[in-house]
This record gives structure tokens, C-alpha cells and sequence, in this order.
């Protein structure tokens, strides 16, 4: 829970909500902001990201190296990544179009 608008530092602040991955969203009645606190992420987490992303490391690599499994990896690179933790429900769905190229399915 956080105590105090990061804005103007007061602490007339309310729960306003919650936002659209679902974190809570907070009003400070004194300045007449919205606002929601920062996620901090455990000091691990960058360092297996750089492993995965520039290393080339896999995920079963980093479990055993960070002693971390692999839906905790997933959920911190998500994170990281700033994807939400649930799918949007507003989201418009709009048709798309897939063109194959049909030469690599060669009939042998």
C-alpha cells in the first residue's frame, strides 16, 4: 500500500480503481492527480533478462542458475517488458490476413 502522492507528497490519497493489467490505481485528492505506485523488481531479474536476451541463454539454463522456475522467469521478463498480466478484455479484434509460401511445402 503506498502511503503518499509522489506528485505533491500529500497524504490524502484514495484506491481509485484498478487499471487495465490490473494494478491499483491511486487519487490524490489534493493535487487532483491519478497515479499508481512503481513496480520494483528483484535485483535478479535484469541480469537473467541480459542472460536470456543477449546470452542466448534458455529458460532451463536460467532455472538452474538463478534457482528461479520457469513461470516466475516468464512473469518478471513480462513484467520487464511492461506486457500485462492479463489479456486486455477491450481489446478490438480485427481480422487478419496469413499469406504461406507455398514452396516450402514441396511434395517430395
Amino acid at each position: 500500500m503506498i502511503n503518499k502522492c509522489p506528485i505533491c507528497k500529500s497524504k490524502n490519497i484514495t484506491k481509485k480503481g484498478k487499471n487495465t493489467d490490473d494494478r491499483q490505481r491511486y487519487f490524490c485528492k489534493n493535487c487532483k492527480k491519478y497515479f499508481q505506485p512503481k513496480i520494483e523488481l528483484p535485483s535478479w531479474v535484469k541480469k537473467a533478462y541480459n542472460d536470456y536476451a543477449f546470452k542466448g541463454m534458455i529458460y532451463k539454463d536460467l532455472t538452474i542458475k538463478y534457482n528461479k522456475s520457469i513461470p516466475t522467469l516468464v512473469k518478471y521478463f513480462d513484467i520487464l517488458n511492461n506486457k500485462p498480466n492479463k489479456p486486455n478484455k477491450n481489446n478490438n479484434k480485427q481480422p487478419i490476413n496469413l499469406i504461406f509460401d507455398a514452396t516450402f511445402f514441396k511434395r517430395k
